[in-house]
């Protein structure tokens, strides 16, 4: 195929990634259509007074270059923020108490975090049976490598916190695909950590422990929206917002045609960056199969809660990044964030400001919750946990009733389908966005730049 008229449906940070990469082309023809009134999806930051809050992500991992070449190609270089030392504390809510978890070995096993019979079963992990099949859900992962507390106390709550999930559903070939690697790679993930950390050694390389999320947490002054009004601005495409796209078909001479309110627009290549469960309306009439092989990628529901106090009126140790609560606990809240020891900038000083995060797969009812309920959870919640018994200075609530997407059993099977199917049935069709390959800000970045040179290849 040939050509150089190419939509961009979707204006999250994936559609506005891939629209940048693509205006390296001088001779490309872009458009991109967003839904809502203003690109950014769910990166929205709410600013009031000296208050700034994040409706979505709270910011990225400086461990993956791709972002922060990005950032400094599209003029942020000098606003790009750090989270302050202080975020490296974190904690577990577990048996009703804030538990610190420690990177230091001997800390960690001297913490009361996990019994000593768990312990003991931690440092076997070595001997633990080796997967079987090819994928496994994270509940069965971690009982069979860690034991069933390390997993209900470390993984269980590392998974609500950032997928929102279920382990017993999600796919950890999936969901942490590094650790999945490891595992076959070197059988063992102790042994993995020792290898990688020896060959990293061997070639000078620095960076935080391989197998979870490494780097620092960063954000930019302004907050996140920055990162999106700033590929806006510096992307030569012609942005339709508050442009919902109906349906996409094909012509008889192979290009696509995109019908919306206001007509239909005729393209060489479409990049979809919408959520998969969006994708599947838009081509359902192009493809069915296609649509509910889409329609296989679910969200949960989560609501963002912040909530700020007067310091001097909260009687507990805010010095840290925050605390996630495992699924045994039976509590309300999935975690809280402690944006105001986080970064700076996000609130007046001698304030204390927390981000809650509620409902989620296994509590998905929660999220029916109207704000005032949800406001009230959250400080009751906050008032058992850590000993906040005051009134909040300032409240926002933000809802995502389709919030993040759940990678299950078999997530890269539909994956993989997916890309099959456009590669031979639609070529100049893509798929891009936090529902297939990764669901952090680092995952969307490196996918559009990798959709931006397939686009690049083919027409």
């Amino acid at each position: 195929m040939t050509g150089n008229k190419i939509a961009i449906i979707g204006g999250g940070l994936s559609g506005l990634c891939c629209a940048w990469y693509l205006s390296r082309n001088p001779e490309r023809q872009l458009t991109v259509y967003e839904s809502a009134p203003e690109v950014g999806g769910k990166i929205q930051t709410f600013r009031n007074g000296e208050f700034t809050v994040e409706s979505g992500p709270n910011g990225f991992l400086d461990s993956r270059k791709e972002i922060l070449q990005l950032a400094h190609e599209i003029g942020l270089g000098e606003r790009i923020l750090p989270s302050n030392s202080a975020s490296a504390r974190r904690f577990i809510c577990s048996e009703g108490k804030l538990r610190e978890i420690f990177a230091n070995p001997i800390k960690f096993m001297t913490s009361p975090l996990l019994s000593w019979p768990a312990k003991f079963r931690l440092a076997l992990e070595h001997f633990a049976k080796p997967p079987q099949g090819e994928d496994e859900t994270l509940e069965t992962f971690g009982t069979r490598k860690l034991g069933r507390q390390a997993f209900e106390r470390l993984i269980d709550p590392m998974a609500s916190g950032i997928y929102a999930g279920n382990p017993a559903t999600m796919s950890v070939r999936s969901c942490f695909p590094k650790i999945y690697e490891m595992e076959r790679k070197y059988g063992s993930l102790t042994k993995a950590l020792f290898s990688i950390k020896k060959e990293r050694r061997q070639q000078g390389a620095a960076g935080g422990g391989p197998a979870g999320p490494a780097g620092v947490l960063t954000s930019f002054v302004g907050g996140m929206k920055d990162m999106a009004d700033a590929l806006r601005d510096g992307s030569r495409a012609e942005w339709k917002t508050n442009v919902p796209i109906q349906k996409v078909e094909k012509t008889a001479d192979g290009r696509y045609c995109l019908t919306h309110a206001n007509g239909q627009e005729l393209y060489d290549a479409v990049v979809i960056a919408t959520p998969a469960w969006d994708a599947a309306d838009i081509v359902e009439q192009l493809d069915h199969e296609m649509a509910a092989h889409l329609r296989n990628i679910l969200p949960s529901p989560i609501h963002v809660v912040a909530v700020a106090f007067n310091e001097h009126e909260v009687n507990a140790d805010t010095n840290g990044f925050g605390f996630l609560v495992p699924g045994t606990e039976n509590r309300k809240l999935l975690g809280s964030l402690w944006t105001s020891a986080i970064f700076q900038h996000r609130a007046p000083k001698g304030i204390f400001m927390t981000r809650c995060m509620v409902g989620g797969a296994r509590q998905a009812h929660l999220a029916e919750l109207d704000d005032e309920a949800l406001v009230a959870l959250v400080r009751q919640e906050l008032q058992e946990i850590m000993g906040i018994d005051a009134h909040p200075v300032f409240t926002k609530v933000f809802r995502w009733q389709k919030g993040i997407p759940q990678y299950t059993l078999g997530h890269h099977q539909v994956v993989s389908w997916l890309e099959e199917r456009c590669r031979t049935q639609h070529p100049g069709l893509l798929l891009t966005g936090n529902s297939y390959r990764g669901i952090s800000l680092n995952d969307c970045v490196v996918d559009a730049a990798r959709v931006a040179s397939a686009i690049e290849a083919t027409t």
